[in-house]
């Protein structure tokens, strides 16, 4: 389930930092997450290149040279 996934995402990050926050959520989709320098976006699309592009746009929002640093699809 949705919140099951949630709760083992919180599990696994808290291993190594303190602050982790659910950046976005999807199924059967992909998602992907930027980062740079004073912040970050995540978010999701249809295709790999969707959620890059998407991420990268709410990043570059709030921070400064932004890059996609992992994206992952659900099929």
């Amino acid at each position: 389930t949705k919140d099951q996934a949630q709760r083992r995402a919180m599990a696994e990050c808290r291993k190594h930092a303190r602050d982790c926050k659910i950046g976005t959520t999807f199924w059967n989709s992909c998602g992907a997450l930027a980062m740079g320098k004073g912040g970050w976006g995540a978010s999701h699309g249809s295709s790999p290149r969707e959620a890059e592009r998407k991420a990268l746009r709410i990043c570059n929002g709030y921070a400064d040279n932004c890059r996609v640093r992992t994206q992952v699809c659900s099929r």
